[in-house]
Parts: structure tokens; sequence; C-alpha cells
């Protein structure tokens, strides 16, 4: 529960810093999440568990 806390303000802390207050978190998150399989696939490293080392300043924009 607290991680998902975390990873919700996490992303409303990215649409502020990116002026996308009037989009959804609902709308940013599936994005989001996408972009961080593809980079992680890219990187080679593919760990799922691997969520927590990300930050707000690691979120793509969405396209």
């Amino acid at each position: 529960m607290a991680r998902r806390l975390q990873n919700r303000l996490a992303l409303a802390q990215f649409k502020t810093k990116h002026g996308w207050e009037d989009l959804t978190l609902d709308t940013i998150e599936p994005k989001m999440e996408e972009e961080l399989r593809r980079k992680r696939l890219s990187d080679g490293s593919g760990d799922v568990l691997s969520d927590s080392s990300s930050s707000a300043s690691d979120l793509p924009y969405p396209s």
C-alpha cells in the first residue's frame, strides 16, 4: 500500500514538473510503465523487482 502511494506521489510530482496537471494519473501511469519496461529491456536488466530504483525524474514523457 505504501509503495503504491509513493508511486502515485512520484507521478504527481512528475506531472507538475512537466506542466501536465490537466492529464490524469491514470492516463500517464500506463505510458510511464510501458516506457520503463522498454528501458529495462534495452538496458538488459529486465528485472521487474527493480522498480524501487526508479524516481520521478527517470519517467519518460508520454506520447
